[in-house]
């Protein structure tokens, strides 16, 4: 396995624990490097998830710290999570209003609006998703679809993320069925657009480890079809409790040797590279 992870988070948002206690653990376990990606504040509303403004720029600045205490035993990377068209900042606007970011994970979490102008979240309890999916959608799933691929679909042109999160996170509480003709041809419209713009598809291990789905996010069949289209892939865990630093790791891996992957895409520096298993 290659121990890295560029898809986590600390109590700064939604994670557990202190981000030191993170790297702690990622040099025990032998990370050669780890990335903190916490969910970015948003721009009208606050979640019990998100990041408060307030503490943004002490959040980039206690990373930077970290990156310095230890520096000698793993490479430690300061990056968020964004919501599309909701972050407080784009991400050239991230980048260069604060140098010391150095990647973003581009998402969807929300999908449509209620009559309040409140946003959809469209990976939280299945209580949330049913009032969306029935209150905005009509229970239309092809309608929720269009929506939450066409977001993404936008988000990978226009905003461009280093990372790709959890491209399929749509089919978390188990309303879709992936081998319909049109779920598959918006997935492969995210993966030719992930090709065309050389960004990363990450093959996120939470939604096994947490006893959401059966696969990753996404699943095996999408894992396989990128790497014959030469996307970049990498296995996050989109951590945000100390066991799951690593969590789905050894499945994720040995999937992969099984269909012939032997590379996936780490960062040294500012550079994004592949390295073989």
């Amino acid at each position: 396995m290659i121990l890295t992870n560029y898809h986590s988070h600390c109590n700064f948002c939604d994670g557990s624990e202190e981000p030191e206690l993170y790297v702690l653990e990622a040099i025990k376990q032998g990370f050669s490097s780890y990335g903190f990606s916490s969910h970015i504040p948003l721009k009208n509303f606050e979640t019990s998830w998100n990041m408060k403004k307030e503490r943004l720029e002490e959040y980039i600045h206690l990373i930077s710290l970290l990156k310095e205490k230890y520096i000698d035993q793993i490479e430690l990377f300061c990056a968020f999570e964004t919501d599309f068209k909701l972050s407080i900042y784009l991400r050239d606007e991230l980048l260069s209003t604060f140098p010391q970011v150095d990647y973003t994970v581009g998402s969807i979490h929300y999908v449509g609006c209620f009559e309040d102008g409140k946003p959809w979240e469209i990976d939280g309890t299945k209580e949330v998703f049913d009032l969306g999916f029935y209150q905005i959608f009509g229970g239309n799933r092809k309608a929720v679809l269009k929506s939450y691929f066409d977001l993404t679909c936008e988000m990978i042109e226009t905003e461009k993320p280093d990372i790709l999160g959890h491209a399929d996170k749509i089919k978390m509480h188990g309303y879709f069925d992936e081998e319909d003709s049109y779920y598959r041809s918006r997935m492969h419209e995210v993966m030719e657009l992930l090709n065309e713009n050389e960004l990363i598809m990450e093959i996120n291990t939470r939604g096994f480890y947490k006893g959401y789905t059966a696969d990753f996010y996404p699943a095996l069949k999408w894992v396989k079809q990128a790497a014959e289209m030469g996307i970049k892939l990498q296995v996050n865990s989109d951590a945000h409790k100390l066991p799951e630093l690593s969590a789905g790791y050894e499945k994720a891996f040995a999937m992969l040797k099984e269909i012939g992957i032997g590379e996936v895409w780490k960062r040294a520096g500012k550079q994004w590279m592949a390295q073989t298993f």
